[in-house]
């Protein structure tokens, strides 16, 4: 997978585990209430493997929100990690002068 491929999965993983924790739901919960296996959903929360729009929608709905808004907290998420990335390239530069 290409870098820009796994920047998205991790980030779809990482909202998707966190509107799960914060909605106190645990994983099997999610994978009866998504029609997602189980050990695929875990893939999907580590980023290993990529998702489909339809599975991206079923968990969605298992979660109770948006597809929406998994899309654009991961979006935002990418985002952030940049911005820290060109921020955190800046400072080494500085340190080097």
């Amino acid at each position: 997978r290409d870098k820009e491929t796994m920047n998205l999965a991790i980030a779809l993983g990482s909202t998707i585990r966190k509107i799960r924790v914060d909605k106190g739901m645990t994983l099997r919960e999610l994978s009866v209430r998504s029609n997602t296996s189980l050990g695929y959903l875990s893939e999907i929360e580590r980023g290993t493997k990529e998702v489909s729009s339809a599975v991206l929608d079923s968990i969605a709905r298992g979660l109770g929100v948006e597809l929406y808004n998994i899309v654009s907290e991961s979006a935002m998420e990418i985002m952030f990690s940049a911005q820290h990335k060109k921020e955190a390239e800046r400072m080494e530069d500085l340190v080097a002068l």
